[in-house]
């Protein structure tokens, strides 16, 4: 891409993203969210993964997360946190729901 000097990563693309690894390594984590991404565990560990790293206190490496909706997206509710969410994370549900708030503060961009 012209605009970033090291080129792009389509997560999506990728069998089995580390997104860790990924994240660590990027400038900006753009996250397209669209009607399947409060289901989709992959979607949700970037976000995640991206709320931990800029969170982190005394983190060297600032990431700009940029959420960007669709029109079908719908913002999650109490039923989220409540049922979707415990049925599909298996790690740290506290900690991630926590982040997930978080990450819905940042005032998302519209894919138009």
């Amino acid at each position: 891409l012209g605009f970033a000097k090291n080129g792009a990563v389509l997560a999506a693309d990728l069998r089995d993203p580390d997104s860790a690894g990924l994240i660590s390594r990027a400038r900006a984590v753009v996250v397209l969210l669209t009607v399947q991404t409060l289901t989709s565990v992959v979607q949700l560990a970037f976000i995640v993964q991206s709320m931990r790293l800029i969170s982190h206190r005394g983190s060297v490496k600032k990431v700009a997360v940029i959420p960007v909706t669709t029109q079908a997206f719908q913002f999650p509710g109490a039923n989220f946190y409540d049922v979707v969410l415990p049925g599909i994370w298996m790690g740290d549900l506290v900690e991630a729901r926590s982040l997930i708030k978080e990450f819905f503060r940042i005032i998302a961009v519209p894919f138009a």
